[in-house]
């Protein structure tokens, strides 16, 4: 009885080390240029019988500052805020997840711009998870989400706030603009 146990958790192990150079990988770019930088990512799907159906980064990073992006393959954009990272939730996803989709052994290429003020951080990781980044799969059962790792850089920055000064000469423009209004 012990040989076809030991055997199976023989064979239970080598399909883990198996799958685990197996997973679908992202990389990553970060070029400035001027005052804008861009980070471009590569995702390429290792996803045997699924397509992958969205990519998505999670950044310290305020999103009104994402001012520019680019995808392969028709794919589209969102970013939204995330305020369990007090951050943003950073997607391209496939319109149409059969047609659009990336299968097995497929690369998709994504880009997002953000203002050189902010910085880059290579190592953030969102809490509870193993890193930043992550997407979803497709296949005939439904859909499937999964985060990864290793991180990949991401974008780091807060929207500027105004001045106090700037705040009260606002309010008092303001208050002069509806003062000749009445009049």
């Amino acid at each position: 009885m012990k040989g076809p146990l030991v055997f199976g958790m023989v064979a239970a192990l080598v399909v883990l080390v198996a799958s685990a150079g197996m997973a679908t990988t992202a990389g990553a770019i970060v070029e400035t240029v001027g005052d804008l930088t861009t980070y471009t990512y590569t995702i390429t799907s290792s996803e045997l019988n699924d397509l992958i159906t969205s990519f998505h980064v999670y950044a310290p990073l305020h999103p009104s500052l994402v001012v520019g992006w680019e995808a392969e393959n028709d794919w589209l954009f969102a970013v939204d805020a995330d305020l369990e990272i007090d951050g943003a939730d950073i997607y391209w996803w496939a319109p149409d997840p059969v047609e659009d989709g990336l299968p097995y052994g497929q690369t998709v290429q994504v880009s997002m711009t953000v203002p050189s003020t902010t910085s880059t951080d290579y190592n953030f990781i969102v809490p509870g998870f193993l890193g930043n980044w992550g997407y979803e799969t497709y296949n005939f059962a439904g859909w499937g989400v999964l985060v990864s790792f290793p991180p990949v850089p991401v974008p780091v920055g807060q929207a500027s706030l105004p001045e106090p000064a700037s705040l009260a000469a606002l309010a008092f423009g303001c208050a002069v603009l509806a003062a000749r209004r009445r009049r």
